[in-house]
């Protein structure tokens, strides 16, 4: 059967306070009491580190000016902590070191930190690094010339601010932004927009649509999204579709008249000449001409291919009567 062996010493409370006339100090380390005692003072006035340690002889006696650490009688109650063997240093009698244990103005570290990771501080030799909840936002410190400076970062590590022996440096930001512009469709391909001519020769404010442009944010000349900026979309969001095909531009107010450009054509004898090889004038255009009595019209034929606004120019033609122009 199992036997229950003697009691074990009881373990010792530590106390650590200032020193106090009229106390009852104790040194219990010897003493098997229910309860045991360990008294730490500290006198007001003395470098933080140092630390005194009661004697058993301080046990029944009360504290006074006569008896206190550092005095010539208190030294029979009373041991220098810093004197004593490595194991009655504080900390080891601490469940958490506290900053009275510390000598602050000779405290050397090599790394300081508040946590392990999110919002958080890190401390390592001349450098302060202050994190948000995702990522490094400030730094402070000592640059390589010996000068104190700060800076602020954004969440995917862009400087956006530099405090330096020059001054405070903003970095250009230019925000994340949508234009819009009126336009009209006309059709998917070149056969499309000429297969009728009204289709380019008119156009009222309800015949057009919005067409947005994505303009992406850009840090120091870096472009936040270099995949959609510039994009032209069908609407105001990203995940909409892509501008494609054919457009005219468009009206952008219900007051706005339609004008195409307007050339006025040199009279001539009467032939009946085609006109060729203008700018931007492609095969599908129906015969034009220089004509008595007639001048020439003509818009820019706008080609989106997935967003992407063709380089090349293209226009469309049509004759007009003189005494019927739109302008």
């Amino acid at each position: 059967c199992r036997q229950d062996g003697a009691r074990g010493t009881t373990g010792l409370s530590i106390v650590r306070e200032d020193w106090v006339s009229g106390k009852h100090y104790r040194n219990d380390t010897d003493i098997d009491v229910v309860v045991r005692y360990l008294h730490w003072v500290h006198l007001t006035g003395d470098d933080a580190s140092t630390w005194y340690v009661a004697k058993a002889a301080h046990n029944g006696v009360v504290s006074d000016e006569s008896n206190k650490p550092g005095t010539a009688i208190g030294s029979f109650y009373w041991t220098l902590a810093n004197a004593m063997e490595p194991i009655y240093t504080p900390a080891l009698f601490a469940r958490a070191i506290t900053s009275d244990a510390i000598d602050t103005k000779k405290m050397t570290v090599g790394i300081v930190k508040t946590a392990e990771s999110g919002a958080r501080i890190v401390i390592e030799g001349s450098l302060m690094e202050v994190f948000g909840n995702i990522a490094k936002n400030i730094e402070f410190g000592v640059n390589e010339d010996g000068m104190a400076v700060m800076n602020y970062y954004d969440n995917t590590g862009r400087k956006l601010y530099d405090l330096g022996p020059a001054g405070i440096t903003q970095i250009p930001v230019t925000s994340e932004s949508w234009t819009s512009y009126r336009y009209k469709s006309l059709g998917d391909t070149l056969a499309d927009v000429f297969a009728l001519t009204t289709n380019y020769t008119e156009c009222t404010y309800y015949q057009c649509d919005e067409l947005y442009t994505y303009h992406s944010k850009i840090i120091a000349g870096v472009v936040d999204d270099p995949t959609n900026n510039n994009l032209v979309f069908t609407s105001n969001n990203k995940t909409s579709s892509k501008a494609n095909g054919w457009y005219m531009r468009g009206l952008q107010t219900t007051s706005q008249v339609f004008t195409p450009l307007l050339y006025r054509l040199p009279d001539d004898t009467g032939s009946y000449l085609p006109l060729t090889g203008l700018d931007g004038q492609t095969s599908y255009n129906p015969a034009i001409y220089n004509k008595v009595g007639y001048n020439l019209c003509t818009v820019e034929l706008i080609h989106y291919v997935n967003g992407v606004k063709d380089p090349t120019y293209y226009a469309a033609y049509w004759n007009v009567r003189r005494g019927n122009e739109l302008l």
